[in-house]
């Protein structure tokens, strides 16, 4: 079927009643995760595994006083475990996305754009055509020349504007912005920096690691 009649099809044929929800694509992602976290191996509890500690609807539900013991004991622990999860999510992720495309891929060689619970839906885009330059210089040598010749007055006029924009006398009032780097090459006193800069800003961010394993210094 023509890619136009598929899409008239599909506005008056609504998807199959077994097409899979939200809710679905969440179980089924679930499921694959669980399955690539048991293959790597990770076997720390995360938050929501810890009895007495949920979040969502039910984080306002009180724990008793050992299930908040163990959850503050272990704080650190479960933030590698999450960590650890992430990754390994992430990890499974990329492949999911691989194979999607090789699946994606195959469906469309095969002409199997439908079944009985999914169906594919092709949207095209028009994107600008792209000149061959070697192609046009041989076999339009007049065209190619004025289209340089075009080309490069509209290139020229753009910087003219510019550079009549940096010598104007607004310009020469306007204030710019200066960089620390232009400053230091200036040779300017770091008693002079410090008078003239903000605070100086700290951004601090956290890594959890394993327990025993060594900190190099290039890594902190």
């Amino acid at each position: 079927m023509p890619t136009h009649d598929e899409r008239k099809s599909l506005k008056n044929e609504p998807l199959p009643d077994n097409y899979p929800d939200d809710y679905h694509n969440d179980t089924l992602f679930a499921d694959v995760e669980r399955q690539h976290l048991a293959e790597q191996g990770i076997v720390q509890p995360c938050m929501g595994q810890i009895p007495g500690y949920t979040l969502g609807a039910s984080a306002g539900v009180s724990s008793t006083n050992k299930s908040e013991a163990l959850v503050q004991s272990n704080l650190p622990t479960l933030l590698l475990s999450m960590d650890e999860q992430i990754e390994a999510v992430e990890a499974r992720l990329a492949k999911m996305r691989s194979r999607r495309e090789e699946i994606l891929q195959k469906a469309l060689a095969m002409g199997c754009l439908a079944d009985s619970g999914a169906v594919i839906i092709v949207r095209e885009k028009n994107l600008p055509r792209k000149i061959n330059i070697d192609a046009f210089k041989r076999l339009q040598p007049g065209i190619f020349a004025l289209a340089q010749s075009t080309q490069r007055t509209a290139l020229l006029e753009e910087v003219k504007r510019k550079l009549d924009c940096y010598t104007s006398k607004e310009f020469e009032s306007e204030v710019l912005p200066v960089t620390i780097g232009l400053l230091q090459s200036l040779k300017t006193p770091e008693n002079v920096i410090d008078d003239i800069c903000y605070p100086h800003e700290i951004r601090t961010a956290y890594e959890v690691r394993r327990m025993g394993k060594k900190i190099t210094p290039e890594s902190e």
